[in-house]
């Protein structure tokens, strides 16, 4: 036995049996009590591996929802990647309207705006879950009072803030999708403005160079008819000249004649005279007929004379007119040589107008061709009638008698006269073939420049057709608009049952801070009770020894309360086993959401990567923009455009009235988080089947057009990356929308637990309420026993014997290992607590810097809405211009006529005027009402369709015109070769400013 018994045992034999009855009694009531207190601990123990077994199966829950939500995320993520290389491909093979790049920013206007009533609903559904977490702190502190409770809300808390922290990230991680590719689509937009600008200043200088060309062709067509005109003067006085030598001929021939029968005359007359020389000796004595023949002989001799004097003269004239024959001979072969030359001349023309040709030439080269080959036909014809007329002279030069030298020298003067005039016409010619030349190659690029608008009038059509499917799209934006306003009306209501279902736990928690105060008031009775009975305690066990006939009694049951207390000593050890484990899931579920930060910010840097291509691709689309500035020369069909301008305006903004009231509405939807969930994915499903539909259609229609609409790929680039960045921007939103409704469903989730904490904590009190309440009968029970035995002291005994059965006792060291075990079960709750308001700190400190980035995001897509306003309105100037100008064209191809000269045709050309392929008018025609302001004389046609049954071909036709019809194929093949070079000219153009842009 112990000295401790030993003392009580002395103590008791000192004092009177009613003492020790009533001490041993009170130890018992100890005991009991203990034993109780131990009991609940015991309970509370199983209630929290309860608790935490809850706890895991709620981590294991998050973890697999985290993870599932990653795995969608990274599909998301690759899908998006995948998005983004094939835009990168069909942004350079591409194109699209104007008008369904107004459409798509007005959508992204009106989509940001959502992005904006969504930001806010969601900072007012963040100020309310701060303030409710606030009270869930509050609660939380009180509730650390009470071991049990605080293991649990401690666990429950760390997965919400896990759960909220991971949504954070998401929504951070959808904004930073939809700022990168608005940056992206920035750079793009900025790259396709510097090569419009350098595509505008090539279209102005070409437009001016057009304009001069045209000027001089006018010019030289006036000239021209001069030349064909002085050359018909030149055939006529040729026809004069050829009936004059026709003339002469025949006169040199009776000319001939006559000098013929002169010279028989001649020839008699000498004869005659020889016989009367001979006959003048035997006449000499008869004086009578020598008398009478000297006056006969005299004059025949003066007739000889005569005809000697003058045949001497008209030998010496012939002689001269010999030298200026052989004069006039070698000017003929200087002009034919020039003839020549000027032929060779005229055949290397027709070789560049042949090249000009295979390129497609205008109608204005064709009408300068014709002209050149009637100019070289008379030409022709002219040094045939100078090579006939001297072969002719230097034939009948040596028959032309005296007489009509000098007319003949007269006609000789004249016909050199001619050649002079030919010679000058001759230069004058070379000169305006030259020009022509210079003409021909500007008229190459002129065509380029046609051509591209031809294409361009083909663009409208297109982008009147997509605006109508565009249009379709919006259709069906207002019936998911019409959706989301029934499930915002769903929402409206269970977020006012949520409401009611607050203001229910503020009440709850007033009344358990009630409770609390009147609790911690019974807690300071009981506990200086408590050291009352310590101090009796303390007495009673130094009676102990003395109470010998109820010692075995008292070690049974003491025996008991031992098997009892390792039955608690077990649940204990079991339950710090659980906890231990239960931290060991903790470190592991820590380590996973360790790993899953990594790979979000592998994630993140992925998405810095795509931001920068983004950037690069909106510099392209913003270079685009420029591009449309080029057309700035269309005017005609403006009303058109803007009447469907104003109806989808009006139609965007019944649109935005809707939504309007939508973001009205949208701001109490703070519960029915699965079905609106649900009904966000299909939504965002059945937009991605859309887009991937419309992508399929446009890659469909470009590869159908890609021969005629090669040079506005980047344009129609520039309008893909709009719907895109107006789709993604859209996906986010709802994503962002989704992320809300994830929070209001935790808020609410959070607000059930902790009413479910309060009404346990409720039950709590009333039990501990109900335990002071024993307490307080039992004293009452042991005052009034001890008063009977005060007045009644023979019941003593009976009282011993009845009560020493229930009355246990333990010793000091006991008590004393069961304080200390509830001392370290207290400080393991406080650790755990104080870990748990660490994590509430991090959270917090990660949504502060999520607001930041929200900030953030918010200011860029400002700046990138004020970019999208000045492309917008760049845009529509482009597209006034643009139809205006090809209204103009269409006005004037309705009223082509074939060119009219002054006098009526040029010679040698067909009078129906069917083998032109163009024509034009000269400001001498009159013709005002086709005139614009950019050309104000010279209007201009695209080649009109050939006949089915061509006319006949006129000599003067010119070598274009043979060739086009005889040589189809190399026509074809020299037009795919010039498609060819536009291809390579803007390919390198757009290589250039893409060097630009990134070098600035």
């Amino acid at each position: 036995m112990d000295p401790l018994h030993m003392t009580s045992q002395t103590y008791l034999s000192r004092r009177d049996p009613l003492t020790c009855l009533f001490s041993n009694f009170a130890e018992l009531e100890n005991a009991k009590v203990e034993i109780n207190r131990l009991q609940q601990g015991e309970a509370a123990a199983n209630m929290s591996v309860a608790e935490f077994e809850n706890a895991k199966q709620e981590i294991s829950r998050l973890q697999t929802a985290a993870w599932s939500q990653h795995g969608a995320f990274t599909a998301e993520l690759a899908r998006t990647k995948e998005e983004i290389v094939r835009l990168e491909s069909e942004l350079r093979v591409a194109q699209a309207s104007s008008t369904e790049l107004a459409h798509a920013k007005e959508m992204n206007s009106l989509l940001l705006a959502e992005m904006e009533a969504s930001a806010t609903e969601l900072a007012k559904t963040k100020d309310e879950f701060r303030n409710l977490r606030g009270q869930y702190e509050v609660s939380i502190a009180e509730v650390n009072q009470l071991k049990s409770q605080q293991n649990s809300a401690i666990a429950e808390l760390t997965g919400s803030k896990e759960e909220i922290s991971k949504l954070q990230a998401e929504l951070t991680q959808a904004r930073g999708m939809s700022s990168t590719e608005l940056m992206t689509n920035r750079e793009l937009l900025e790259k396709l403005r510097t090569e419009l600008e350098a595509v505008r200043g090539q279209h102005g200088n070409s437009s001016m160079e057009l304009v001069s060309a045209k000027q001089e062709i006018v010019n030289l067509q006036g000239q021209l008819q001069t030349s064909s005109a002085h050359l018909g003067g030149y055939a006529s006085q040729l026809e004069t000249a050829r009936e004059e030598i026709v003339r002469l001929q025949n006169e040199v021939s009776s000319l001939q004649q006559l000098l013929g029968s002169t010279n028989a005359e001649l020839t008699v007359a000498r004869e005659q005279l020889t016989k009367l020389q001979l006959s003048q000796e035997p006449r000499e004595v008869s004086s009578l007929e020598p008398l009478g023949a000297e006056p006969e002989l005299a004059g025949t001799s003066g007739q000889i004379e005569k005809l000697l004097s003058e045949h001497s003269i008209a030998m010496t004239e012939l002689a001269k007119e010999r030298e200026e024959k052989s004069r006039l001979r070698d000017e003929l072969i200087a002009a034919s040589r020039e003839i020549q030359n000027l032929r060779e001349e005229i055949g290397r023309l027709q070789a560049d107008l042949m090249v000009y040709q295979f390129e497609g030439p205008s109608s204005e080269l064709l009408i300068t061709r014709e002209e050149v080959e009637r100019l070289r036909v008379q030409v022709q014809q002219l040094s045939d009638s100078h090579t006939k007329l001297a072969d002719r002279e230097a034939d009948n030069v040596e028959l032309v008698p005296a007489t009509l030298l000098d007319e003949l020298t007269m006609e000789l003067i004249t016909t050199n006269e001619h050649l002079e005039k030919a010679t000058t016409a001759r230069m004058n010619a070379e000169k305006e073939l030259v020009a022509l030349r210079e003409e021909a190659e500007q008229a190459s690029g002129l065509r380029a420049d046609l051509e591209r608008h031809r294409a361009e009038l083909k663009v409208a059509t297109l982008a009147e057709s997509k605006l109508a499917h565009v249009m379709t799209e919006v259709e069906e934006l207002r019936t998911q608009v019409a959706l989301m306003q029934e499930n915002a009306e769903k929402a409206s209501k269970i977020a006012a049952d949520a409401n009611e279902e607050l203001l229910s736990l503020k009440t709850a928690l007033e009344l358990v801070e009630e409770s609390k105060q009147d609790l911690s008031k019974l807690v300071e009775g009981l506990s200086s009770e408590v050291d009352s009975l310590k101090a009796e305690i303390v007495v009673l066990e130094e009676s102990e020894g003395k109470m010998e006939s109820s010692y075995v009694a008292t070690k049974a049951e003491l025996e008991k309360v031992v098997a009892e207390l390792g039955s608690v000593k077990r649940a204990e050890e079991m339950a710090s086993g659980m906890a231990a484990s239960t931290g060991d899931e903790l470190d592991a579920l820590k380590e996973e959401l360790r790993v899953t930060k990594e790979g979000e910010a592998r994630a993140k840097a992925a998405f810095t990567e795509y931001s920068l291509r983004l950037q690069r691709m909106r510099a392209e689309l913003e270079d685009a923009t420029k591009l449309a500035e080029k057309a700035k020369a269309f005017k005609l069909d403006l009303d058109e455009a803007n009447a469907k301008l104003k109806k989808v305006t009006e139609s965007e903004r019944s649109m935005s009235a809707s939504l309007a009231s939508l973001r009205a509405e949208v701001q109490n939807a703070r519960a029915e988080i699965v079905l609106a969930r649900e009904e966000g994915e299909a939504a965002l499903a059945e937009k991605e089947s859309d887009i991937e539909m419309e992508m399929t259609q446009m890659r469909s229609e470009w590869e159908a057009a890609v021969a005629e609409e090669r040079r506005l790929r980047e344009e129609h680039a520039r309008v893909t990356d709009a719907l895109t960045k107006a789709t993604d921007e859209k996906e986010a939103a709802t994503t962002k929308l989704n992320s809300v409704t994830e929070e209001a469903a935790t808020a609410k989730q959070e607000l059930e637990q902790t009413r479910a904490r309060i009404e346990t904590l409720e039950t709590k009190l009333q039990a501990a309420l109900l335990e002071v309440e024993v307490v307080k009968a039992s004293e009452e029970s042991a005052l009034s026993q001890m008063n009977i035995r005060s007045q009644n002291p023979d019941a003593e005994t009976v009282v011993m014997d009845t009560e020493s059965k229930a009355d246990v006792t333990i010793s000091h060291e006991e008590y004393q290992s069961l304080k200390s075990k509830a001392q370290d079960v207290e400080e393991l709750a406080k650790k755990r607590v104080a870990l748990a308001m660490a994590q509430v700190e991090a959270a917090k400190a990660s949504e502060k810097e999520m607001q930041s980035k929200l900030e953030i995001s918010r200011k860029d897509i400002d700046a990138i809405r004020v970019e999208l306003r000045e492309a917008t309105r760049k845009r529509e100037e482009a597209e006034a211009a643009k139809f205006a100008v090809e209204g103009m064209l269409r006005t004037q191809r309705g009223h082509g006529r074939h060119p009219v000269f002054n006098g009526g045709p040029p010679m040698g050309s067909p009078s129906n005027g069917m083998d032109r392929q163009g024509f034009m008018v000269s400001p001498a025609s009159g013709n005002s009402q086709n005139s614009s302001p950019l050309h104000p004389t010279v209007t201009f046609s695209f080649p009109t369709p050939a006949s089915p049954n061509p006319p006949e071909k006129h000599p003067s036709e010119s070598l274009a015109d043979v060739l086009a019809i005889k040589m189809p194929s190399e026509e074809k093949k020299s037009k795919a070769r010039f498609s060819s070079k536009i291809g390579s000219y803007f390919v390198k153009k757009k290589d250039s400013g893409s060097k630009k842009s990134q070098a600035d």
